[in-house]
């Protein structure tokens, strides 16, 4: 996924400063995109194991055994989430990847408390629970890096940073209910607007882009209408959450100088359609996080 999409010859060549930065905005994160999956994974499973073990682990300063053993799980948790998340985007299957997902949330707490009143009541079904949270974007991962794009990142950081928001606030809602500050409840809603506000900067420059260059604005790019010729074209922007037909980027150069200057060739770059809905989803879901967050706020 470190590699850009945009490694045609042409493109190799060192652009024109006045297209330059345009091809940036379709150019492929360097941020790999299993990481980004297994990062989430691990902030949405470990702040709610944190908001459960930590304060067990206050409450029990007296037994150091016990004391210890809720400190580990509680950073156990994501340390194994994002691991085994990492791993299971790497399987051949998709069994394997559902296997080694629940292998890596159900197997720390079983193996840790399994035999104690805490194993039985709390922590194997909450390894399970975290399953559920998680598989589904260990699916998605997969299914988006199959169908690859040089807004492949984007695809999942959107739906990633959605996903975050309810478990921070039923932690947050939870800790709040039994006293708690709210801290770990703030982590998930934290990371799911800052990964809001990522998406919204990239798709917005993709967005500022294709607008110029569709009125002609944008010097040294335009678009024209994706034909059936064009299917082989490398995807810069694809994806559930962009809408409307697909559009060819185009490298417009002028040809010739003085009365001949208005002679053009033009080189595609890739197919495009505008990340319109998927910038809207990460905008509610940076009001909405950035909300909770300032109501999570002692007053």
């Amino acid at each position: 996924m470190s590699h850009a999409i945009l490694d045609a010859p042409a493109v190799l060549q060192a652009p024109p400063s006045q297209y330059a930065t345009a091809l940036r905005a379709f150019s492929r994160s360097a941020a790999p995109l299993r990481v980004v999956v297994a990062a989430a994974c691990a902030v949405g499973v470990g702040a709610p194991v944190a908001a459960l073990f930590m304060p067990l682990a206050v409450a029990e300063s007296s037994n150091r055994l016990v004391a210890a053993l809720c400190v580990i799980a509680a950073l156990a948790a994501p340390s194994f989430t994002f691991l085994t998340v990492l791993v299971a985007q790497s399987t051949k299957t998709t069994r394997g990847a559902v296997g080694m997902t629940l292998l890596g949330c159900v197997s720390p707490p079983t193996m840790m408390f399994a035999l104690t009143f805490y194993g039985l009541v709390f922590a194997v079904p909450a390894g399970l629970l975290a399953f559920a949270l998680v598989v589904p974007l260990v699916l998605a991962a997969r299914e988006i890096a199959a169908h690859d794009s040089a807004d492949a990142i984007d695809r999942m950081l959107a739906p990633a940073s959605a996903w975050l928001v309810p478990i921070g606030a039923v932690v947050l809602l939870v800790e709040r209910l039994y006293g708690g500050q709210g801290a770990w409840g703030a982590l998930p809603l934290l990371a799911s607007l800052l990964v809001a506000l990522v998406v919204l900067i990239r798709d917005g420059a993709r967005l500022i882009v294709l607008m110029r260059a569709r009125h002609g604005v944008a010097l040294g790019l335009a678009l024209r209408p994706a034909t059936p010729d064009d299917a082989a074209l490398p995807r810069l922007s694809a994806g559930l959450l962009t809408r409307g037909p697909f559009e060819v980027l185009e490298r417009v150069t002028t040809l010739g100088d003085g009365a001949f200057r208005s002679t053009r060739s033009t080189e595609p770059l890739g197919l495009v359609r505008a990340p319109w809905a998927r910038s809207a989803l990460a905008a509610i879901v940076a009001l909405i996080a950035a909300g909770a967050l300032l109501l999570s706020f002692p007053r």
